[in-house]
């Protein structure tokens, strides 16, 4: 009971997806929490192809790479984002919402070229990222802060990007000391005993909580793998086995384990690291022949042994045929 007291107390924690790069010459070192529009001169059919977060020492990232030159965008603080078109809310988790408004369309004539919609990192700062669809070639982009925080914005090249970054709110941060955590193996299917090793994970405390999330593919969901002592230098190791299930949390829809990428860590979330799932289950498929074969082969059988019980037959009756008279 106490760990799923825990489990639903603490936020989780998850990879961070893509490459995040941040050059310190080309951003801007403000963090303001004021509206803020950068004009553009209308240039071609820019696409807003890919969505990425990362989590950072004291802000969390929001990355819109553009396919095509960057368009006109704006992004404020708003009580409820709405979408384009409908003008229907967008459910977002967190407690303050920034409306992100690209010229820049999801769909090339039709065809999807932003696979990943939603973003749900559960981070200090960032809870989810959202654009679901554009309309008439403009996105509207929800994204969920745990609460109002300043932003700062700046733009990349090779390829485009638009970078939101979102300052972590006060007493965010981790406590200081080396923090790791490793996995032997790595990777398997579901069922595999995996020994987690890590020190730091969870500073000020005797125990440390793991638990498994998707980590960028594979099941939506949690699971619990276990509270587990420390020693005096914040150190541990478990054998935790990977879960045939994720249970459903904040929205996340859980299921069954299917194959893909997971992360593995702590909560709160200090430590983290991934697990590839390789398989629907430890045992796998039977591989065929492995069993006396049956079914098809039986009219064959009973064939051949018809004729041979005609040929033993007329055997007899030759031997027993008398012999003839001289």
């Amino acid at each position: 009971m106490r760990l799923f007291r825990r489990l639903a107390a603490t936020v989780p924690i998850l990879v961070a997806v893509g490459l995040l790069l941040a050059p310190a010459a080309a951003a801007d070192p403000g963090f303001s929490t004021s509206p803020r529009t950068v004009e553009h001169p209308p240039a071609g059919s820019p696409k807003l192809v890919d969505l990425r977060a990362g989590r950072h020492a004291t802000f969390d990232r929001v990355v819109f790479q553009i396919d095509g030159p960057i368009p006109w965008y704006s992004i404020r603080y708003v009580p409820v984002v709405r979408m384009d078109g409908s003008g229907d809310p967008l459910t977002l988790r967190g407690s303050a919402f920034l409306e992100v408004v690209l010229r820049a369309a999801t769909d090339d004539d039709g065809r999807p070229v932003l696979k990943t919609t939603r973003l749900r990192p559960d981070f200090p700062a960032l809870r989810e990222v959202n654009a679901p669809f554009s309309f008439e070639g403009q996105t509207t982009a929800g994204v969920g802060v745990s609460q109002q925080v300043g932003f700062r914005v700046f733009e990349l090249s090779g390829p485009n990007r638009i970078v939101l970054d979102l300052a972590h709110p006060a007493g965010a941060g981790q406590a200081d000391g080396p923090k790791a955590l490793t996995l032997t193996p790595s990777s398997g299917p579901v069922g595999t005993k995996v020994t987690v090793e890590g020190q730091g994970c969870a500073p000020g405390s005797a125990t440390t909580l793991l638990v498994m999330q998707n980590g960028g593919s594979g099941t939506d969901g949690m699971a619990g793998l276990g509270e587990f002592g420390t020693d005096d230098q914040g150190r541990f190791r478990a054998t935790v086995t990977i879960p045939d299930r994720l249970d459903q949390r904040q929205g996340s829809p859980g299921g069954p384990t299917r194959p893909g990428t997971y992360a593995i860590g702590s909560l709160p979330p200090v430590c983290m690291a991934l697990f590839t799932v390789t398989a629907d289950s430890a045992l796998g498929d039977t591989p065929p022949g492995n069993l006396p074969f049956t079914g098809p082969r039986s009219p064959l059988l009973l064939a051949v042994g018809g004729g041979l019980l005609m040929a033993g037959a007329a055997l007899v009756a030759l031997v027993r045929r008398p012999a003839p008279t001289r």
